[in-house]
């Protein structure tokens, strides 16, 4: 066994599972795949490193006798991955799930963290490419029905008109299914019904794309950069989709600094869904008080000549999580703004990913082995107790089970929303109000 770090949430341990089985991923024979082994596997991962810092010590004996003798009479993989889930269920702890190939999650977890696993990927997609193909959406299931909760810019489904708060009846006459309603499939489509009336329902065709995390989330985010007029300003706006590496916060920087947005007489950062990671200092730019910083090659920052001096304004919503969800409680307490939206998802525990056996990924919420270090220029030493970082380091349970509340509530209403986005009209006129604020100000 080997461990790596890389940045999710406060921090994430990738412990990388050694097997010889590892070989079959992802193309796990059915034939020799054993659900008992999946639990017993599970429940040694659970009882060896799982750490909660809300909830008390779980008693594991109780667990396995009331989970084991499901999978007894388990025969499936789907019956099998289930029933771990409801046990991991009990942990009420985030960052703790199992995922199997029939989950978008699963191929995105391994092209987030695939440096851990780089020298095995190739025996699992021969073009080194960790992709499925899809149509962009994140969804919501309500009442036993599918929704459409946001949309990425620039996607497939974007392109097709398809817009948050549409319900997705059916895929090509099937059950919609966020990976299998997709495979092989050059075109599909998709049953949208876009408003209340059972008549609004349309049949809508959507070419799916094969993309990796990092292409998608990517392109996403370019595609979202836009500048919004209203009352005579210019809103800058950006959809981060996930900050799971440094390549995001450079792109936001390159934006704000030298871009399309750079003229903008205030800035909405949108963080709303997606991925989290992050890095303490990726709000630096907005932070008077430090300098700026920037990764360099040798693995120390650098710090540069640049300061967003206008005013910015937090997006947020429950699915903003784990750093994204770090840096809405550090950009809140250092007031660098204001911050608007729904409570964030109160997921915000350090995580590991587990590559299993018979091919599952098991995330798992751990403690790290010690407090990740922190870049000087931000002044968070280990004798600082004023930094919101530090403090979420040394105390994830400020935040893990409640989330980050807005100082600005504003709920959206996703059924049938026809793609009215009422949390990102109010960010918007909370910047105007902010541009006006500082204008007096001065």
């Amino acid at each position: 066994m080997s461990w790596n770090r890389v940045t999710c949430g406060i921090v994430i341990a990738l412990l990388v599972v050694a097997s010889s089985a590892l070989g079959q991923l992802p193309k796990a024979d059915p034939q020799s795949f054993k659900p008992i082994e999946l639990f017993e596997e599970v429940w040694q991962l659970c009882t060896n490193y799982f750490y909660s810092p809300t909830q008390a010590p779980p008693d594991w004996k109780a667990l396995q006798a009331k989970y084991q003798p499901m999978f007894e009479k388990t025969e499936s993989l789907e019956e099998g991955s289930a029933a771990v889930n409801l046990m991991l269920n009990e942990l009420k702890t985030s960052h703790t799930h199992l995922y199997t190939r029939a989950d978008w999650e699963y191929y995105d977890l391994l092209d987030i963290f695939r440096a851990a696993f780089e020298d095995r990927i190739k025996e699992f997609f021969p073009d080194g490419k960790i992709t499925y193909r899809n149509i962009g959406v994140f969804t919501q299931t309500i009442h036993g029905k599918t929704f459409v909760k946001s949309v990425l810019d620039g996607g497939p489904a974007f392109k097709a008109g398809i817009m948050a708060g549409d319900e997705i009846r059916s895929v090509d006459g099937k059950e919609y299914e966020p990976v299998k309603s997709f495979v092989k499939k050059t075109r599909v489509i998709a049953r949208i019904q876009q408003s209340a009336d059972p008549h609004s329902v349309k049949d809508i065709k959507v070419v799916p794309e094969d993309n990796s995390a990092a292409e998608r989330y990517m392109a996403a985010m370019e595609a979202s950069i836009r500048t919004i007029t209203n009352s005579g300003f210019g809103i800058g706006y950006i959809h981060i989709w996930s900050f799971t590496g440094e390549q995001y916060y450079l792109q936001l920087l390159k934006e704000i600094q030298s871009g399309r947005i750079k003229d903008a007489d205030a800035l909405v950062l949108d963080l709303r869904d997606g991925w989290g990671g992050a890095n303490p200092y990726y709000l630096s730019p907005f932070d008077p008080a430090i300098p700026t910083e920037i990764p360099s090659n040798n693995g120390r920052n650098k710090t540069i000549d640049f300061k967003w001096k206008k005013p910015v304004i937090l997006l947020v919503n429950e699915g903003t999580r784990s750093g994204k969800e770090t840096l809405a409680y550090g950009f809140k307490h250092l007031k660098l703004g204001k911050v608007v939206g729904t409570t964030t998802a109160g997921a915000n525990v350090g995580g590991a990913v587990f590559l299993l056996k018979g091919g599952c990924l098991l995330e798992l919420s751990v403690k790290p082995r010690q407090a990740p270090a922190v870049p000087a220029p931000l002044g968070l030493s280990p004798e600082s107790t004023q930094s919101p970082f530090l403090f979420l380091m040394q105390h994830p349970e400020a935040t893990e089970g409640k989330g980050v509340e807005p100082d600005i509530t504003v709920q959206f209403p996703l059924e049938y929303a026809q793609g009215k986005d009422p949390q990102l009209k109010a960010a918007v006129q909370a910047a105007v109000e902010s541009i006006r604020s500082s204008s007096i100000t001065r």
